[in-house]
């Protein structure tokens, strides 16, 4: 059993969770070119995805997400969303 204060998680789930980077904020995705929904309604995690695309380029020009949930959940967008970036959409799908 955890003691009051203690972390159950790695620390480097702790600095993503504590840290968390290309979070949207707000609800307004009106301004991405694409956006993404998925959860597990059993433990009541939900992750919304959005990305702008350089048309011409075909590439992903930036990739925000804003998560409710457990810290193991909220902690996984960020290293999500970096590879993400300036990816080819080619790429990108076959996630």
């Amino acid at each position: 059993m955890l003691q009051a204060g203690e972390w159950a998680y790695s620390e480097t789930l702790k600095e993503h969770f504590m840290n968390p980077k290309n979070i949207l904020q707000g609800e307004n995705t009106d301004d991405f070119d694409g956006v993404g929904m998925e959860g597990n309604l059993q433990c009541g995690d939900q992750m919304m995805v959005v990305i702008k695309v350089d048309k011409e380029k075909d590439t992903i020009t930036d990739c925000q997400w804003k998560t409710y949930g457990c810290a193991s959940a909220i902690a996984s967008g960020r290293p999500m969303v970096v590879p993400a970036r300036l990816q080819a959409l080619r790429f990108s799908l076959k996630w």
